[in-house]
């Protein structure tokens, strides 16, 4: 029986069956999803027959890139593409105050802004398994990848350092509530200045990542990108209170954060591109 699976993105060496099983995995996309993916990025379409490879296509444009491949096919459910879009009020934060009985335990290398909070008992993030998924990271021109252990997520810390102290965020961002909706338009799409985040699978700026648990070592699961945005200030505190600065939410130059979770062992793993 003839079937097509869909993946958002491009970038994998069909040559390497643990890269390229560990990719399906990852960016499976519904059918519908990927029309829309495919509309901002190039994605492909694996065409299978009786669960063999027939042939890989780039797509939009039908151009063949591989194929036939001597490959098991993972079982997996397609993602659903979604987004987090500015709502007031909305179920989940970007920026804003951390909240006191949030600690966080980094090392003297690590020394992030909180960026905010997903709040799990949304169907789209309940795999989780968690209350609220704090976001913290750091806005350096550029930082290490990192894993963060969430085993208790009022005092999330970085995983596998020794000398950890807790951190206080120095300064704080403005903030903007959210909601995760499967609508989308393709001028929301296009507005850069203001732009809308990506969930369901990962839109990536260079070679796609595919971070394995370092407890487990099974693959983790995408959450959520968050893009540089200029609607999101550093605040600077004063005697009449915070006010905004013209420095703003940016990861690198201009670039997007990418969020990873395992839900087994609540380790997150953040990393950013640009």
């Amino acid at each position: 029986m003839d079937k097509s699976i869909y993946l958002g993105g491009w970038e994998v060496n069909f040559n390497d069956e643990e890269e390229l099983r560990n990719f399906i995995i990852q960016h499976s996309l519904t059918k519908s999803g990927f029309e829309v993916f495919t509309g901002i990025q190039s994605g492909l379409e694996i065409k299978t027959d009786n669960g063999k490879i027939i042939e890989i296509l780039n797509q939009p444009g039908d151009e063949k890139v591989s194929g036939p491949l001597e490959f098991l096919i993972p079982e997996v459910k397609p993602h659903k593409l979604f987004w987090l879009k500015p709502s007031n009020p909305g179920k989940h934060q970007l920026g804003g105050k951390m909240p006191d009985e949030l600690k966080i335990l980094t090392d003297d290398s690590f020394k992030p802004f909180y960026l905010g909070q997903l709040d799990c008992k949304d169907e789209y993030f309940s795999w989780i398994g968690l209350d609220k998924l704090h976001l913290f990271y750091p806005l350096d021109f550029y930082h290490d990848p990192t894993f963060i252990d969430y085993a208790d997520e009022l005092k999330p810390e970085l995983f596998n350092e020794t000398n950890k102290s807790e951190y206080s965020p120095e300064k704080e961002l403005s903030s903007i509530a959210f909601d995760a909706t499967e609508e989308v338009t393709i001028k929301e799409l296009e507005n850069e200045s203001d732009p809308i985040h990506l969930c369901g699978v990962p839109l990536w700026y260079q070679y796609p990542e595919l971070p394995k648990c370092p407890k487990t070592g099974e693959l983790m699961k995408f959450v959520c990108s968050i893009s540089s945005t200029t609607r999101i200030n550093i605040m600077k505190k004063g005697f009449l209170g915070s006010r905004k600065t013209k420095e703003f939410l940016m990861f690198g130059d201009m670039g997007t954060l990418y969020v990873f979770f395992h839900p087994k062992s609540k380790i997150a793993y953040l990393t950013i591109q640009f």
